[in-house]
């Protein structure tokens, strides 16, 4: 049992790996009026804005977003083994990232820092996702999405237990 637990987690990395890769084909060139409008987006906006005033619970963080974004954006599709892992974007110290990123796109600023501590899988989305679509547009998608799999969730855990398989009933 152990082993085929190994097996499985092996072949579930392989696949999320090469997904990431996989996306990180995408030409630059198809995701650039999208990538831009979303720096446009980002540029206009705080880094962590509440979208209810006093609400902490309604903050939107702009700065996560961005960074994907941002990340998305400077994947170059000729290494993209390398490029994905080491998840480049430009930054200035003195800027915050939704100005580097509207910088980066609008003076073509090569990146010059890594993300590559952490696992960028939400990429295997987003760049795709940005052929067509704007990050707007994408988190008015993933609401529904998260609404969707909050309804499905909710119809089968009702009917479990309804069926009294729930709660050792």
């Amino acid at each position: 049992k152990i082993s085929m637990n190994i097996v499985a987690g092996i072949i579930t990395a392989v696949i999320c790996a090469g997904l990431l890769f996989l996306s990180a084909l995408i030409p630059q060139k198809m995701i650039q009026d999208n990538c831009y409008e979303s720096a446009c987006y980002f540029a206009e906006r705080e880094t962590y804005p509440n979208l209810k005033k006093g609400y902490f619970f309604t903050r939107q963080d702009n700065f996560g977003d961005c960074l994907m974004t941002h990340i998305s954006w400077q994947i170059e599709e000729e290494e993209p083994v390398i490029s994905a892992l080491k998840a480049p974007y430009y930054t200035e110290k003195s800027q915050g990232i939704n100005y580097n990123f509207i910088n980066a796109m609008e003076q073509e600023l090569a990146p010059n820092t890594e993300h590559a501590r952490y696992w960028n899988g939400s990429m295997v989305f987003l760049r795709p996702l940005f052929v067509w679509f704007s990050i707007t547009q994408i988190r008015i998608i993933l609401a529904v999405v998260f609404l969707l799999e909050m309804v499905v969730a909710t119809v089968l855990l009702s009917k479990t237990i309804r069926r009294g398989e729930c709660f050792g009933y």
